[in-house]
């Protein structure tokens, strides 16, 4: 399973990008969303996206 970066947005899932006064991401690797997820508890998160982490000398 490949490793993937994930980068999320703080916000609830209910709320409008225009609404934010500040907009705040964290990213973290992990194989699936849910570990990503857990990296990050309590923290209102909306997915931004998913990208594949990449090794020295090429991609994962």
């Amino acid at each position: 399973m490949a490793t993937m970066v994930y980068t999320f947005i703080v916000a609830h899932s209910s709320q409008k990008l225009a609404q934010l006064k500040k907009l705040r991401t964290v990213s973290t690797f992990a194989h699936t969303e849910e570990q990503a997820r857990k990296n990050f508890p309590g923290m209102p998160l909306v997915l931004q996206a998913r990208t594949h982490a990449r090794r020295e000398g090429g991609v994962a």
